[in-house]
Formats: C-alpha cells, structure tokens, sequence
C-alpha cells in the first residue's frame, strides 16, 4: 500500500521528500545542469561534472579529454539525453554528502512497474567485476555505495508514490552497466589461474599498494556474480524476469523460489543497455508528478 506523510510527520521523522524538492528545484535556474535531482540518463553517466568541465575550458587538451570522457554512453545511445531519470548522488548530498549514493534511480510513482536502481561506470567489464568484489567499507566498493543506498532509502528518503522506505527497496531493481566489451579472457585453462596486477614500486622495490588478483576467467567471474547476486538479494532489492526487465545481462537468468527463471541484479554492456533504451523500455515508466 502506497502511504501519505504530513509534513509533520516527515519532520518528525528527519525525512526527505524528494518530491517537494524537485518542485523547488523547477522553479530555480540551475547553472549546471547536472547538479540537479530531476535529471536525464546523459546527465547521471557523466565521469567529470560540468563544473569541472566549465574549469579546464582554457585549456583546450584538457577540455577535449573531459568531452570524450563524458560521452561514452552519449556515442553508444544518442537519445540518452532525453531519458528521465532521479540523480541520486544530487538525493544523497540532502541527506549528507559524505554518504556513498548510487548514480541513479528510474521511480515508478504507481508501482506497477519495478523501480530500477542503477550505477554507471565508464571502465571495461574487468574493472568492475574488481569493483564489485571490493569489501564494502572500501572506497570504491559497489557493495558499499548499494549499502548506503539502501539504507537511506530504507530511512531517510520520500518520494511520495505507491513505495516509500522498505516498501520501495523490495520493489526495486539494481542495474550496473559498464562500458566497453567482455575483456576477460577465456581461452584457455591457463586463464583458470589466480594474476596479479601490475604493482607499481618504489626505488627501493617495495609496494605501493597492494596487488589485487585481476578477474582472468569465466568461472570466476561467475562466483564473482554469483556472490554479488547474494549481496543484492539480502540488501533487499528485488529480482527480475526477463519480461520485467529485457535485454542481454549477467548474471544468466535462474528459477527463482516461486519458479520464475529471474536475475537477482542485472549486468549490462554499453551496447545492449543502449538496445532497450532505445527500444523505448524506460519511455512506458510512470512518473507520476514527477514530470508534470
């Protein structure tokens, strides 16, 4: 059931209501677009914020290099730029900018899609199996950000539809798309074994830092997932059928407890998440009013 708060209870509870927020934020002129929550797929996969983009302008390499960058998914999907989406790193920063946040968050305001919760990273398929994998207390932990994420919507956010708090984390989705192709080699038993990173050394041919074993096989990458998949589904999220969400990700579809073939989170390539985006998939959403 879809639930109503008084602003004196939302006060009372130190929440956030997303919602009201937007509505400010419609009203005021944003210098950079990207710092606003109401934002739009191009907007949540940037790798430098128009801010920093607008600082290095004199400084036409520099300038270039942080185009480039921020078009990875742009040269892919090219109508990216006109998907709605919630910027939840911009939700985040009203609760405490200090938190860990995911990129972005497709609400259905009637529930009767599932919402889908996702991160962009602009790095090959390698990079982030070693992402996924990271302790949650660490940096750059995808566990960690889902962590954080799931909390503050568990008990500190309010977006006003059918799902708020624990409701709406068991009606949500997590999507992760990386750029580029399947870059982890599988040619042949040599591949199984544990690899070393490159380890950078001082002068005196000690560490850095310490060496991560890279993902070299596609078994590991399935325990990888597998592992990951057991993290989302106790963080709370929800899985998928293929009808509820399509499109070629990993991890492979498997029965779930009711008997439904499902993906407890969904892995996309850069070009097949472009496929249903521009299939239209995110188009049907109901944004309720969100969007008026």
């Amino acid at each position: 059931m879809g639930h109503k708060f008084t602003e004196e209870r939302i006060l009372m509870h130190g929440m956030i209501n997303v919602l009201e927020h937007v509505k400010l934020e419609s009203e005021i002129k944003s210098e950079y677009e990207d710092e606003k929550i109401m934002s739009n797929l191009y907007l949540v996969s940037l790798s430098k914020p128009l801010r920093s983009v607008a600082n290095v302008k004199d400084n036409q390499k520099e300038y270039m290099k942080y185009i480039e960058l921020n078009d990875w998914l742009k040269t892919i999907c090219e109508p990216c730029g006109k998907v709605p989406v919630i910027d939840m790193d911009n939700v985040k920063n009203l609760v405490d900018k200090d938190r860990k946040s995911c990129d972005a968050l497709w609400y259905s305001y009637s529930g009767t899609r599932k919402s889908i919760l996702a991160e962009f990273k602009n790095s090959p398929k390698s990079k982030v199996m070693e992402l996924i994998r990271l302790d949650v207390k660490e940096s750059e932990s995808i566990q960690g950000k889902l962590a954080s994420m799931v909390r503050m919507i568990q008990e500190d956010l309010l977006f006003g539809g059918k799902y708020d708090n624990e409701e709406l984390v068991k009606h949500t989705h997590f999507l992760l798309v990386y750029n580029g192709k399947n870059d982890v080699p599988v040619s042949n038993v040599r591949d199984y074994l544990p690899r070393k990173t490159e380890v950078k050394r001082d002068g005196k041919k000690k560490q850095n830092r310490a060496a991560r074993n890279v993902v070299s096989s596609r078994k590991e990458t399935d325990n990888i997932l597998d592992r990951f998949a057991e993290y989302v589904e106790k963080s709370g999220l929800c899985d998928c059928t293929r009808d509820e969400f399509p499109g070629s990700a990993l991890p492979r579809l498997s029965k779930s407890k009711a008997g439904k073939k499902t993906r407890k989170f969904s892995l996309f390539s850069v070009s097949d998440f472009a496929e249903i985006v521009m299939d239209g998939f995110f188009e049907s959403l109901d944004w309720g009013e969100y969007l008026l």
